[in-house]
C-alpha cells in the first residue's frame, strides 16, 4: 500500500477556465447525437402512453378488489341493529343514562340520587 497523497490538482478545473471549457465543448459535442435522439423520441404524449398500461392494471386491481368487498362483506340489513345501550353498559354507563340521552333530557335531582343510592348497595 501506498502512503503518499495522491496528487488532485489536474482534477481542479476551477483553477484553469480555458482547460474546463474545452472539457464542458468536448463532452456537449460527444453527448449531442445521445441527447438529440432522446429529445426526439421523449414527448408528452409518449411519456403519458408509458404510464398507460400501469394505471390501467392498478384500477383493475382496485376494481377486483371492490367487487370483492361487497360481494363476500355481510349484508348490513342482515345484521341485527346494534343496541345503543349495550354500548353504554359496556363503558360503565347505566342504562338510565342512555334513555336520558335518547330523550333528549337531563336527570331531575330524585333521578340522581336514585342513580347513586344504587351505586352503595
Amino acid at each position: 500500500m501506498n502512503d503518499e497523497p495522491v496528487d488532485l490538482g489536474p482534477l481542479r478545473l476551477s483553477e484553469d477556465p480555458i482547460r474546463r471549457e474545452r472539457l464542458k465543448a468536448r463532452i456537449r459535442a460527444q453527448a449531442r447525437q445521445e441527447l438529440a435522439r432522446r429529445a426526439a423520441r421523449e414527448t408528452p404524449a409518449r411519456t403519458l402512453a408509458r404510464w398507460f398500461r400501469p394505471v390501467l392494471v392498478g384500477s383493475g386491481l382496485l376494481f377486483a378488489h371492490a367487487v370483492a368487498v361487497l360481494v363476500f362483506a355481510p349484508d348490513p340489513a342482515s345484521r341485527a341493529p346494534a343496541e345503543p345501550r349495550a354500548a353504554g353498559s359496556a363503558l360503565g354507563i347505566p342504562p338510565v343514562v342512555g334513555v336520558w340521552l335518547e330523550r333528549g333530557e337531563g336527570p331531575e335531582l330524585l333521578d340522581l340520587m336514585a342513580l347513586f343510592e344504587g351505586d352503595r348497595q
